[in-house]
């Protein structure tokens, strides 16, 4: 029996193909064009399977020799990719069904990185600070309208130094030019008032500390029209 023995098993295959080459390839030939996307993708997986690690080793160098390249196109892509609606839309969801499943986790992971890059987390405030004098104004004046219950809170810096500009930089009620001015809301917060754009006007912080939570010192029109859109200053 010449399949007892490995190697007359072996010996018996070579004859076997030698005698039908060409039968044998004349249905590799017709199986291949039947079927060309699967026969392309075990050819594939094939060569994966052959040159492995040499196809590894390419890859490294090849990324190691780019690697500034890759970077620069794969961030253009991703910026690319969420600009699109569909993409923005499902990754706001993700985030938000994240954050809710993983409410304690979330909060221990914020607070263990707080801990461990203080110092740099506070350069990088202070930085901001200094670089956005303004919006880091807007956010203490919201987060205090936060702290009053204020029932609408949607001023923002832009808006912010769009009616300091409207004004001409003058306190509205004693109408010096200061290059420092504060928010003061028409109808203060401790009575009701909003901290939005119809509520607020900029006034000295000798006048706003005069005012308190009293009526205006003297007749004021707040800006009816912003250009700036309205937000929530977090």
């Amino acid at each position: 029996m010449p399949y007892a023995d490995p190697e007359a098993r072996k010996a018996y295959n070579r004859a076997y193909r030698l005698r039908n080459l060409e039968r044998l390839h004349e249905q590799k030939r017709a199986k291949r064009h039947a079927e060309p996307e699967r026969v392309r993708a075990m050819d594939h997986a094939a060569y994966l399977r052959k040159d492995k690690e040499r196809i590894r080793a390419n890859g490294r160098r090849h990324y190691q020799k780019n690697k500034e390249v890759i970077a620069v196109k794969k961030r253009a892509y991703h910026q690319e990719q969420y600009q699109k609606p569909e993409i923005k839309a499902r990754q706001l969801a993700y985030s938000q069904k994240y954050k809710q499943d993983h409410l304690e986790e979330s909060k221990v992971v914020r607070q263990r990185y707080r801990i461990n890059h203080r110092e740099e987390i506070l350069a990088k405030a202070k930085a901001f600070r200094l670089a956005h004098p303004e919006i880091h104004q807007a956010r203490n004046y919201a987060r205090r309208a936060r702290k009053r219950n204020a029932p609408q809170n949607d001023f923002t810096g832009a808006q912010w130094i769009e009616m300091k500009e409207a004004y001409g930089h003058r306190c509205v009620y004693c109408t010096r030019k200061m290059k420092r001015l504060t928010q003061d809301h028409i109808t203060p917060l401790i009575h009701g008032g909003s901290h939005t754009a119809i509520n607020i006007v900029p006034a000295c912080a000798f006048c706003n500390s005069k005012k308190r939570d009293k009526a205006p010192l003297i007749a004021v029109q707040p800006l009816l029209l912003m250009l700036a859109p309205a937000k929530k200053v977090r």
